[in-house]
């Protein structure tokens, strides 16, 4: 069991400022914590402020993980290091959290922030083994114009993870077939590394 790692911040905000908005962005911090399976808690006092704790695991020695990682890929062919993945997300946050983890486990990850991004790397040829993307994303567009734009390039075998909290008859009515999954908000990093093995494995 890793030791725990707790860091504290004050936050005080003067009584006599002005300024309407702080920019905590306390919904998307709350998002990436439960991404990366963390521990996030606050204390508040009115008129003082407030105390944010982060559980943190202690982390290893990169020598120790160097060696983990090279024995695990020399032992599974279907190592992270053997696949490309396009990352689609919107939120800069939540799109820095996916990314990490995923590299951490080994991917090559393109991370882009949107459907034009997306599109113009795929109009391009740039080649990926699966496509991890939220469902809305700019404007109108969303995350399935992305899987269909690397299927037609690809080929329907284009493996595909489509990450919403969206439960409308849209997304209930879509037709999922053994490429793709449907991942459902909010999802934590086990929970979303155990959907893309499995899909990669098969």
């Amino acid at each position: 069991m890793p030791h725990i790692f707790e860091e504290f911040y004050q936050i005080g905000v003067s009584p006599n400022s002005s300024r309407q908005g702080y920019g905590l962005g306390l919904s998307i911090v709350q998002r990436i914590a439960r991404l990366l399976d963390l521990k996030i808690s606050v204390r508040s006092t009115p008129g003082q402020g407030s105390v944010f704790a982060f559980e943190l695991p202690t982390a290893q020695n990169a020598r120790t993980v160097a060696a983990a990682t090279s024995d695990e890929s020399a032992a599974d062919p279907k190592a992270g290091g053997a696949f490309n993945v396009l990352l689609v997300e919107d939120e800069p946050g939540v799109r820095n959290a996916m990314r990490v983890l995923l590299k951490i486990e080994g991917f090559h990850v393109t991370a882009v922030a949107g459907a034009a991004e997306a599109l113009a790397l795929l109009d391009e040829n740039a080649d990926f083994d699966l496509i991890v993307t939220d469902f809305h994303l700019e404007g109108d567009r969303t995350g399935t114009e992305v899987i269909s734009a690397a299927r037609k390039a690809f080929g329907n075998s284009t493996k595909a993870i489509l990450v919403t909290g969206d439960t409308s008859s849209a997304v209930r009515d879509l037709k999922c077939d053994p490429n793709l999954r449907v991942a459902s908000k909010p999802i934590n990093s086990k929970e979303l590394l155990a959907i893309v093995r499995s899909l990669l494995a098969e």
